[in-house]
């Protein structure tokens, strides 16, 4: 007995689902003592989610970096206790 397998060919609600990829990114950098940074980390914000439209509507007025770094509280929580011996600047 035979398995017929039938793939759609035009489904558009799959193709046209394009919610995953962001709106924009906000990026995170470490300026070191030689004036170089490095790129800690990039948040991806989506406008389809309430809270990152929200952001991205501020992001993209004047002072909505500032007001960003200025409402941001940063947390570090360690799961592995060897320390690096890189210099990192700060």
């Amino acid at each position: 007995m035979g398995v017929n397998i039938r793939m759609p060919q035009g489904n558009a609600s799959a193709q046209s689902n394009e919610s995953w990829k962001a709106t924009g990114f906000v990026n995170l950098w470490v300026k070191r003592t030689d004036g170089s940074k490095f790129k800690l980390g990039a948040i991806p914000l989506r406008e389809q989610k309430t809270t990152d439209a929200a952001i991205i509507n501020r992001l993209r007025q004047e002072g909505g970096v500032e007001a960003l770094l200025n409402a941001l509280e940063v947390d570090y929580q360690d799961v592995n206790n060897d320390p690096s011996k890189v210099n990192v600047g700060f």
